[in-house]
């Protein structure tokens, strides 16, 4: 009876996991947003990986071509992730009838010297993240999380739009720039959770 009792408990567990870490985003819409828990074991990820030899072909060639650069960017996983939540969050409260293709695109820029966060960083390339989701044409729209719509009205989240509202509006976009600059910057919710090297953390690259 005891042994049943501990089978029978281990089983609900795993059900228990099963359904609050599988369950679909379209189940949830609306009704509890505070969660995002994906099991991708079974989901192997094979697209995108390369060898050793290839990252360290594009890194050599990269770091040849520029001058007194910035040649890496090192991001706090922590800081990856609730940026990622924070995305898939705000898509949750749009009530739509299932969740979109999302993404993330990334933008190359360069610091002057009314941006950059020390002097250290002007003229360094860096780069940001900005969320993205397919607007049913294969369109990936660059969005803002922070103006979700009740209605699922995406478009109004795009960043053109929101900024064409409101050009002060603030943008959710995850900036690049010193460890040592915790918080969001004044200009935007640019979260400053990145290190940019040079001009710091060197330590521990491969490359």
């Amino acid at each position: 009876m005891k042994k049943l009792l501990i089978i029978s408990n281990l089983l609900t567990l795993s059900l228990w996991l099963y359904t609050s870490c599988n369950r679909d985003m379209t189940a949830i819409q609306g009704k509890n947003c505070d969660w995002f828990c994906y099991n991708y074991s079974n989901q192997p990820l094979d697209a995108g990986i390369i060898g050793y030899d290839k990252a360290r072909s594009l890194a050599t060639d990269y770091q040849n071509s520029v001058s007194n650069d910035a040649t890496c960017i090192w991001f706090d996983l922590e800081a990856v992730k609730k940026y990622i939540w924070q995305v898939e969050n705000s898509i949750c409260k749009t009530n739509c009838p299932k969740k979109p293709r999302l993404g993330l695109r990334m933008y190359y820029g360069r610091y002057n010297t009314s941006n950059a966060p020390q002097g250290a960083y002007v003229k360094k390339h860096t780069l940001f993240m900005v969320p993205t989701f397919d607007n049913a044409q294969n369109h990936h729209v660059d969005f803002n999380p922070f103006s979700a719509s009740p209605n699922c009205d995406l478009n109004s989240m795009s960043i053109v739009n929101v900024v064409k509202q409101n050009p002060k509006a603030k943008i959710m976009i995850f900036d690049a720039t010193s460890s040592s600059q915790s918080g969001s910057s004044s200009g935007s919710m640019a979260q400053n959770m990145g290190c940019l090297d040079p001009p710091g953390c060197p330590e521990g690259r491969a490359f």
